[in-house]
């Protein structure tokens, strides 16, 4: 088989989406069953050389570019460190793009240019399928896969910037028209995206994230540099994820005000995670609580990411909404019990592995956290059986899969 992937996705600093395009990338590159592996970006067509340099340039960059976000310099120096690995002309192109995303209608018009881009280059992809791990085709001729990990902006439009949803919902209709196959990542999303745009679930295959090998459980000490360099306690309760209105973050810290304040100081609240939007009421909600019992890391270097989530005492995610909810399989593969949602697709995921709460319910959230901080045989028990559903996840896996499907549209 031959493949060409839009890996727009892999902008820095990487999202879910772009950490699942990378590795399942990765995989098809090793796998002798694809013949020729491409992607394409606004810069223009990268043959396999230059997508594997490019791979392991967000691997090797993502870090750097993710503690810059915090500042707002992320977009433009992340463009720029990926044209690095990329002609000048192609780097050029990607900072202009990311400079533009304040401008009015900047999100029609960067479409608008990868269109173009793609129209150029479609001489190139001729006998290729053509992968989309990113919600919005490109115009090429090629049979399509898409993968949509959520609605999130049909369910919750109040968690995204107006402008994401006003273009999600334009295009979403002509990429379900123009799909050969559509792929999501849970049982959840497909019968969200069965019931909302009235498809059938058979017509709808589900390829799910992995986890990564970096992630697994370590004893106290293999974790007392991470808990140095951000000056944490030998016990804690964290809370991983961009500071965002759909995690669901003042929801976690109304009801850890809930909780006794011996129970506070013995197990502090850790908020790990770079700056978002709409953060405002965060930071309202924080006021009033003791500083030693709330901890802010801010973002959290890739490569200290699994050493933290392995030193906590309980990973606490009570998000709204997710197609998915990858910190809670990565907190169970790292041996850490698990306080998630029961709402969208966490407590399938989960099993029946983690504390499932109410996310609209601070008393619901409180009484998890209580139930399971005050209980070691408890978080025992969850941590036994999140590494068994952790173990189900792999990144080999996934790719057979979906290399499956991709072989069902040739055919």
């Amino acid at each position: 088989m031959k493949l060409v992937v839009n890996v727009e996705c892999l902008r820095l600093p990487l999202t879910g989406i772009g950490h699942y395009a990378r590795n399942l990338i990765l995989e098809f590159l090793a796998d002798p069953q694809f013949t020729n592996v491409q992607g394409i970006n606004a810069g223009g067509r990268l043959d396999e050389r230059q997508l594997r340099q490019l791979l392991e340039s967000v691997a090797q960059v993502n870090t750097g570019v993710q503690a810059l976000s915090e500042q707002g310099l992320a977009s433009s120096l992340a463009t720029g460190l990926q044209g690095a690995v990329q002609d000048a002309g192609r780097s050029v192109i990607n900072l202009t793009l990311a400079a533009a995303k304040s401008a009015p209608k900047a999100r029609q018009l960067a479409q608008l240019w990868r269109n173009r881009v793609a129209l150029s280059q479609q001489p190139h992809f001729a006998g290729f399928l053509y992968w989309e791990p990113g919600y919005t085709l490109l115009p090429l001729d090629n049979p399509a896969i898409t993968t949509l990990c959520d609605i999130s902006h049909v369910r919750h439009p109040e968690f995204h910037p107006p402008g994401r949803v006003a273009l999600l919902e334009a295009l979403l209709p002509d990429v379900l028209r123009r799909s050969a196959r559509i792929v999501t990542i849970s049982e959840f999303t497909r019968r969200e995206l069965a019931e909302h745009y009235a498809l059938s679930e058979s017509d709808i295959s589900i390829v799910p994230p992995a986890v990564s090998a970096d992630f697994f459980p370590r004893s106290g000490q293999q974790c007392a540099s991470v808990r140095e360099r951000y000056q944490l306690p030998q016990q804690f309760v964290l809370s991983l994820g961009t500071l965002e209105p759909r995690k669901n973050l003042v929801g976690l810290i109304e009801a850890y005000r809930q909780l006794p304040a011996s129970l506070r100081d013995q197990y502090p609240l850790v908020i790990a995670g770079g700056s978002g939007w709409q953060s405002q009421s965060l930071e309202l909600s924080l006021r009033g609580l003791p500083a030693h019992q709330v901890i802010r890391t801010g973002y959290v270097d890739q490569c200290d990411l699994p050493v933290l989530l392995a030193a906590a005492t309980l990973m606490a995610y009570p998000s709204f909404y997710e197609g998915f909810g990858m910190p809670v399989l990565e907190a169970m593969a790292s041996g850490v019990p698990v306080l998630t949602s029961q709402a969208s697709a966490m407590s399938q995921l989960c099993a029946g592995a983690a504390v499932l709460v109410d996310p609209h319910s601070a008393e619901s959230i409180a009484a998890g956290l209580e139930g399971i901080l005050v209980s070691p045989e408890d978080r025992q028990q969850k941590r036994g059986a999140g590494l068994l559903v952790a173990a189900n996840y792999s990144w080999s896996g996934s790719a057979a899969v979906l290399r499956d499907v991709f072989a069902e549209v040739v055919q």
